[in-house]
């Protein structure tokens, strides 16, 4: 995957409350225009320190495990939220752990120390798990994960602008999430599929997850992962079985 650093708008729809709603979401985007591409399974580790300072920056720092069928990746990304108006506003930066672009891990560094004080370090930048890579963030200060989520993941194009089938574990939910570059392309995206844009969400799948376990506390209301029987049924949709 190239490195890439750029401007990123999006809103999602809550389509469904288990996978057996992904075919239809799926048939709707294909529907629409939207070019099925990759599938797999993804799971985000957002580390911060127990006193949050990246949150309290608008810094996003998450590492991403990506698992399919042709491809396997361990992305770094820093998004910093923007004034959004009602729309998920960042501004990203982002490279693959496996196939570093120095250029932009010292972006995030310098932005990094700049607003919170920290740099990511070499045993960092050489993970090649999300595990090495949550053991290797606690020498920073980074103990703390705001959120640990796995998802299943399907994406789709038209054009510049992106779609995604998220299903998410214990109950969360499917959602399709419309990405673009601006905020006109992305309502443009989102009335092409027929989608009502006043009933979207603005809120970030980690939000997302806290509310959905607000009766639990502290790690174990930021984390969500897919069971054993859960990867087994996800690994053959991955395969197109399903």
């Amino acid at each position: 995957m190239p490195s890439k650093q750029r401007h990123e708008y999006e809103l999602k729809f809550k389509v469904g409350s288990d996978r057996t709603s992904i075919p239809a979401a799926r048939k709707r985007l294909q529907e629409a225009g939207f070019v099925p591409g990759a599938r797999a399974i993804e799971t985000d580790y957002l580390p911060d320190t127990p006193d949050d300072v990246c949150k309290k920056a608008k810094m996003l720092l998450r590492f991403r495990q990506v698992e399919g069928t042709n491809a396997r990746e361990l992305l770094l990304t820093l998004k910093i939220r923007q004034a959004d108006n009602g729309i998920l506003h960042f501004h990203e930066y982002e490279t693959d752990l496996y196939s570093p672009d120095p250029t932009i891990i010292a972006t995030i560094n310098n932005l990094l120390q700049s607003q919170v004080g920290l740099r990511l370090n070499e045993s960092v930048v050489q993970a090649k798990t999300l595990d090495e890579v949550r053991e290797a963030v606690k020498s920073l200060g980074l103990t703390k994960h705001r959120i640990l989520l796995s998802k299943y993941r399907e994406n789709f194009s038209l054009g510049d602008d992106n779609a995604t089938i998220d299903y998410f574990p214990d109950g969360m939910g499917l959602y399709v999430e419309f990405e673009s570059h601006s905020a006109v392309a992305l309502h443009q995206s989102i009335k092409s599929a027929e989608f009502d844009a006043s009933t979207s969400i603005n809120t970030d799948y980690g939000d997302l997850l806290k509310l959905h376990k607000a009766d639990l506390q502290g790690q174990e209301q930021r984390t969500a992962l897919f069971s054993e029987s859960d990867l087994t049924f996800l690994d053959d949709m991955i395969k197109g079985d399903k």
